[in-house]
């Protein structure tokens, strides 16, 4: 038998060339499966996702679940690809080197990453589908239920 379970806290790199499209995607995905998410708003463009914050806080998400950090993306790259809290980064920025550190800093903490795609169009359906979003999301826990005939002494 399996089970889908979410993965706990997500880190969330936003895409620069579509910074409130990937926030909310990413965001949404993550909430969706039952993560808790800590974001890395856009460099370029932070004010979407730190209007969306406001969206949230008045709404019925619980304090803490979405979390939004805004600032330089590198230091904050490495700062969350680094936390033990985290168990998972979503990384869609634009850099080739932090898109390596994320995974090399994964590879010694044993988080689930998701890097970005070059080819992802953020406004073309097929490419954001919900199947891709929540299997990344979502840990697959399998449990194994022996059946059939019982042997006594």
């Amino acid at each position: 038998m399996s089970i889908k379970e979410p993965l706990g806290v997500v880190g969330v790199v936003c895409s620069d060339s579509a910074p409130l499209l990937s926030f909310v995607t990413l965001v949404a995905a993550a909430l969706a499966t039952g993560n808790t998410v800590v974001a890395l708003a856009s460099q370029s463009s932070p004010l979407s996702a730190l209007h969306m914050c406001e969206v949230f806080s008045v709404s019925d998400v619980p304090a803490g679940v979405v979390n939004v950090l805004s600032g330089l993306e590198e230091p904050l790259v490495r700062t969350l690809a680094e936390h033990h809290d985290l168990a998972a980064v979503w990384y869609h920025g634009e850099s080739d080197s932090a898109a390596a550190f994320v995974e090399w800093a994964a590879a010694h903490s044993g988080k689930a990453t998701w890097l970005r795609d070059a080819s992802r169009d953020w406004e073309v359906d097929d490419h954001c589908s919900g199947r891709l979003f929540a299997a990344h999301g979502t840990a697959t826990k399998n449990v194994w239920l022996p059946s059939g005939q019982v042997f006594a002494n």
